[in-house]
């Protein structure tokens, strides 16, 4: 199953290394190092409050939600529309069409940590099997996908 989890972020890395060019490689890689921080720190909020969430009630686990949706959209109109200034700052202007490519990711931030958080929830009700598989089949069809599209833009 962890494979999978793990596939669904790395392939398209391994995809675009093999796919195009080694400047549209290092763009995705700039924007996926961004994404990649975010995605971390949504997965490490749910591991410390999956716990917690357990133990209460109704309303303590609709607050816990509510927290977490009004982070995740933060979380990707910061990513989104502050993106050109992101990339001023750490990298040099050959990449800031980068910029583009994080804009785009961060849209995934507003379902990840939701995501995350039911595949850790099956987990924990000994529903691992049907984890692997759906991550599995989601596997294959991005792999798909990414071998189809034809620019790093696309991609």
């Amino acid at each position: 199953m962890y494979l999978f989890l793990v596939g669904l972020k790395r392939a398209e890395i391994i995809v675009a290394k093999f796919k195009f060019s080694e400047y549209d490689s290092g763009i995705y890689s700039s924007a996926d190092n961004f994404y990649n921080s975010a995605y971390l720190f949504f997965t490490s909020l749910i591991l410390v409050v999956l716990k917690k969430h357990y133990q209460l009630n109704s309303k303590g686990k609709l607050n816990n939600f509510l927290a977490l949706t009004g982070l995740a959209i933060t979380s990707v109109l910061f990513l989104y529309f502050l993106s050109v200034y992101i990339y001023a700052i750490f990298y040099k202007q050959d990449y800031i069409e980068g910029n583009y490519l994080l804009s785009i990711l961060s849209l995934s931030l507003l379902f990840t940590p939701f995501i995350y958080f039911y595949i850790l929830d099956y987990n924990h009700k000994n529903k691992t099997a049907l984890n692997a598989k759906v991550l599995g089949v989601c596997f294959i069809i991005k792999v798909i996908f990414l071998l189809f599209s034809e620019t790093i833009y696309e991609f």
